[in-house]
């Protein structure tokens, strides 16, 4: 008996002896669900090739299965059709995805991605089982390949292609060179001991490289969470080197908020112009951005940017790059709508290209939310939060520059920049300067600047609520204290207080992080905080 064979690792196609058989890319990819998901009925197939369930779907699949037929000819059987639902005769076709691998080498032909070619055109729906299975897949061998080498079992992690390439490499006996020290933990030794006082290498990240590297790999769009000073953009400069690709930052703005279209306007010109993808869109100032685009033809015609962004960002999906997103909270709400309505299908074609965006969780504006939201609930995004350093990691990084820190002083530095690497290094830089770790931690002219100017965008009810937790130093204050207090609803302290939780200025009970309470408490105007002072001590005071 002849052998037919679907070969769905690597180039996937369909042949008879050896030799590819005539079939197009939507018979591949019926193919494909046939053989993984076995009988299925053709509703189910309809929408998951065409997105929909009408007449023209169900005609499409007929002259689908009618061209897989004429392609198989005399082998034709091995399609089982019937009134409502489609099979694949298995004793008959012989599918390559199915059979395990014997040695590591047969996994070369996943990196190259599961049904690669057939990436370009497909459905959503299409694109998502095609990643699924991919993964499934993928899990399959690599447990296969555990069991083979006799490898303690332990649970899989989400990155499936890397922990095929770690343990690709183990069982390989070729030599791998070793990849390049990005990260350096609280118990790793570098081979050489770094200057005194220079800046420390990204400390207590890993998990969160790994989650982002995780989720480029899975093509979905990565929101980077965290307040200021986290070290959001450090990651940037890491990134680089894990992905091997070019790293294309996206600038934005305060004000770009104002002017609709600017941020994508800026984003697609330096798209073009790194990637060199031809002609350049000329550099203007934000306030003449939309004016120029409605001028367009295409622009004028559909009332929209979608004709000039969907081309010029199709093209440059098409190149292996990093685009990095840094502070999207100060996009304009038109140019998230662009992107979350185009960057997400384009991402899941595209096998060489990721979309990375940083964000302030208590400075992202009505549209902006929207638009997360909008590729999460598609399962097209995730958000990473950026966590605070532990009080390990606090030592890893005092004794980048003061070697001999006691457990007592690495303490004293965890509570006061709450973990916050843009608060402890310049602490540590001051000390390594003063010969010392002083006794009273104080901020530096620049790190103080800064929070006072973050003071400046709160609220009026903000701002007194966060003086009032200054004021009581992490002692808890209830919600009908703090309404007594100011002589507000409880809604509008509830209000102010949510404000600050989701901005990360108030953790707990306590203004987070300490340097904060600090900076909050000098910059109050003496006449108030005396004021908050005496109603708070006489709201406390037991009734007589």
């Amino acid at each position: 008996m002849a052998d037919v064979t679907l070969q769905l690792l690597g180039e996937p196609q369909l042949c008879l002896d050896g030799v590819p058989l005539p079939c197009r890319n939507m018979g591949l990819r019926l193919l494909a669900i046939l053989a993984l998901e076995g009988a299925s009925e053709r509703l189910k197939l309809a929408d998951l090739l065409w997105e929909t369930t009408t007449h023209k779907a169900l005609h499409n699949l007929r002259m689908t299965v009618h061209h897989l037929c004429l392609g198989l000819g005399e082998h034709a059987a091995v399609l089982r059709r019937r009134s409502s639902f489609l099979e694949l005769d298995l004793q008959r076709l012989r599918v390559d995805a199915l059979s395990v691998p014997e040695h590591p080498d047969a996994l070369l032909s996943h990196w190259r991605g599961f049904l690669s070619g057939q990436r370009s055109r497909g459905s959503e729906a299409w694109l998502e089982w095609a990643q699924h299975t991919e993964d499934r897949l993928l899990g399959e061998h690599i447990e296969h390949l555990r069991r083979a080498a006799r490898l303690h079992p332990e649970p899989l992690s989400g990155r499936l292609r890397r922990r095929a390439r770690q343990l690709s490499a183990w069982l390989a006996p070729a030599p791998v060179p070793p990849a390049p020290l990005l990260l350096r933990s609280s118990g790793a030794e570098s081979q050489q001991a770094p200057a005194r006082g220079s800046p420390p290498a990204l400390v207590g990240r890993e998990q969160v490289l790994d989650a982002v590297a995780a989720a480029v790999e899975r093509h979905q769009m990565v929101f980077l969470s965290g307040v200021p000073g986290m070290g959001k953009t450090a990651l940037q400069a890491a990134l680089a080197p894990l992905f091997g690709q070019l790293v294309m930052p996206v600038a934005s703005e305060v004000a770009d908020r104002a002017w609709p279209y600017t941020t994508i306007y800026r984003a697609l010109r330096d798209l073009q112009r790194g990637l060199e993808l031809g002609r350049s869109l000329p550099e203007l100032p934000s306030r003449e951005v939309a004016a120029h685009l409605s001028r367009r033809p295409e622009v004028r015609r559909s009332g929209d940017l979608d004709p000039l962004a969907r081309p010029l960002l199709a093209e440059a999906f098409e190149q292996p790059f990093i685009s990095w997103g840094d502070d999207i909270h100060h996009w304009d709400d038109a140019s998230t709508l662009v992107v979350a309505r185009h960057s997400p299908r384009l991402l899941a074609q595209s096998p060489r290209a990721g979309v990375i965006n940083t964000f302030r969780p208590g400075e992202v504006s009505a549209g902006c939310r929207r638009s997360i939201l909008r590729c999460i609930d598609q399962g097209r995004g995730v958000i990473i939060p950026l966590p605070p350093l532990t009080l390990e990691e606090v030592a890893a990084v005092g004794e980048r520059f003061l070697p001999g820190l006691t457990d007592a002083q690495v303490g004293q530095l965890h509570g006061y920049a709450g973990g916050i690497p843009g608060l402890l290094v310049p602490v540590l830089q001051e000390a390594v300067r003063r010969g010392g770790l002083p006794e009273r931690l104080s901020l530096g002219a620049a790190e103080e600047a800064r929070l006072h100017l973050g003071l400046t965008l709160l609220g009026a009810a903000e701002l007194d609520v966060l003086r009032l937790l200054a004021l009581s130093d992490g002692e808890p204050l209830e919600v009908d204290l703090l309404s007594g207090v100011l002589g507000w609803p409880r809604r509008s302290v509830v209000g102010a207080l949510e404000g600050l939780y989701q901005s990360g200025a108030v953790v707990g009970h306590a203004v987070h992080p300490p340097a904060l309470r600090q900076v909050v408490l000098f910059h109050a105007p003496p006449p108030i905080l005396a004021d908050l002072a005496a109603r708070l001590r006489a709201a406390r005071a037991p009734a007589l």
